[in-house]
């Protein structure tokens, strides 16, 4: 099989996993808590040209998928990597193997357009890119994390549960616990969309993804002149697609294809 429509695409984070094949839209397939349960990718019965990864979720992870594409199609996967420059984008790490490949991949599907991204998963990271650099951005802990460590460090114990707390004035610890934590990841994005847009000085995209990325949009306030924070949810796949297309596998140092063990 010669079509790129075959290419089987897989992002892989620290709680979902996604896939699509190329050209087609992405599918959220295992919510992941210790560990990645493969057998989640036995719906797929297409077999793949190729299988192209991105994952943050580490080695062990990564060996397992790397078990079970040989296991069931006789392919190994290739491993996006971060490197100094892509698709006419440069890399604002001086060591560039410190960005997440999620994080750079974002930013090679938003390159043609002046843009924030943020990414609201277990971490929140901003980044900025504009005229072909990646200028860097920020990271703080996610929702949860952020819920989670505050929790665990006071001397009575809260349960603020899966409820859904907005951005209201809270009248007890839990939500007060709970809405504080949407209260501050909500500012941080509105706070550094005025920062680049006023850095910047032309018009800038706001892209927000990430599995809190929906739940955050409707509080979001964009900078006067700019335009409101818009959804995407498959960023990372698209910039997995892009890569490939601008540096196929096998070509350069962008992708590794470890052996199997």
């Amino acid at each position: 099989m010669n079509n790129r429509s075959n290419d089987l695409l897989l992002d892989i984070g620290n709680t979902a996993l996604k896939w699509q094949y190329r050209r087609r839209e992405a599918v959220a397939v295992h919510p992941m808590k210790d560990r990645l349960d493969v057998s989640a990718l036995d719906v797929i019965k297409k077999a793949p040209r190729n299988v192209l990864v991105a994952s943050v979720a580490g080695g062990e992870r990564t060996a397992q998928l790397e078990a079970y594409c040989w296991a069931r199609w006789k392919l190994r996967p290739w491993v996006a990597k971060t490197q100094p420059e892509a698709n006419g984008v440069k890399c604002a790490y001086e060591d560039c193997t410190r960005l997440g490949i999620d994080r750079w991949l974002a930013v090679l599907a938003a390159k043609d357009q002046p843009s924030l991204i943020a990414d609201c998963g277990t971490a929140v990271t901003l980044d900025w890119v504009a005229d072909g650099q990646h200028h860097g951005g920020w990271i703080v802990p996610g929702v949860r994390l952020m819920q989670q460590s505050l929790l665990g460090r006071t001397a009575q114990i809260f349960d603020i549960g899966e409820a859904d707390y907005g951005l209201t004035v809270a009248a007890d610890t839990a939500p007060a616990v709970a809405g504080g934590a949407w209260q501050a990841v909500a500012g941080l994005l509105e706070r550094a969309a005025r920062q680049v847009q006023q850095k910047s000085g032309e018009p800038l995209r706001l892209l927000i993804c990430g599995g809190d990325g929906e739940r955050l949009l409707p509080w979001l306030t964009p900078p006067v002149g700019v335009e409101p924070w818009e959804l995407k949810r498959d960023l990372v796949l698209q910039g997995l697609a892009a890569l490939a297309t601008a540096h196929p596998p096998g070509v350069g140092g962008h992708w590794q294809q470890p052996e199997l063990k």
